[in-house]
């Protein structure tokens, strides 16, 4: 359990949980390290910080509490935001503020409980479906919408930052 109100990195090793994980509190960040749930529970108060590369498995999300937020690695490439069954998110963040920064894509329909905000960075739709029950916000970087319906349940703010419609319809 991590209930710190600090970050708790990994920093060697992959991780591999056979009891229950609670993120009551702060950040657990992955940092490029991969993370496995055996017979384990998980509850995320907090944030989960990953740069999107980490393979994550066998995790129930815990998609009515806590933010998940994608910093890449300064590595211009593509990378495939990670699925779970049911609501992938209750809030995700993209907030690459690298010099060389991802494009994450959605690659399966994206499903967010609470709000979605892009800070810094790319998020393709990449030609999937993206619904959102709360608030999305693009206030820096790039949102690209696509051709499948992009639906916005709690609105859509542009504050700074650019959203670029495509076919698709946006709701």
């Amino acid at each position: 359990a991590h209930s710190g109100a600090g970050t708790l990195q990994l920093t060697t090793n992959n991780l591999t949980v056979t009891s229950d994980f609670a993120n009551s509190a702060g950040t657990f960040d992955l940092n490029g390290l991969s993370w496995t749930m055996t017979s384990a529970a998980f509850s995320n108060a907090g944030t989960i910080k990953l740069q999107g590369i980490e393979t994550i498995t066998d995790l129930t999300q815990d998609a009515s509490n806590g933010t998940w937020t994608y910093v890449g690695r300064n590595i211009a490439e593509n990378i495939s935001i990670t699925y779970f069954s049911g609501a992938d998110y209750n809030n995700l963040i993209i907030n690459d503020t690298n010099t060389n920064k991802a494009t994450f894509q959605n690659s399966a329909g994206l499903s967010i409980n609470g709000t979605f905000t892009i800070s810094s960075g790319t998020y393709d739709a990449n030609g999937q479906t993206t619904a959102v029950g709360g608030l999305t916000t693009v206030e820096g970087g790039t949102y690209s919408a696509s051709t499948a319906a992009q639906n916005f349940t709690g609105s859509l703010t542009i504050s700074c930052g650019t959203f670029t419609r495509s076919s698709g319809q946006v709701a």
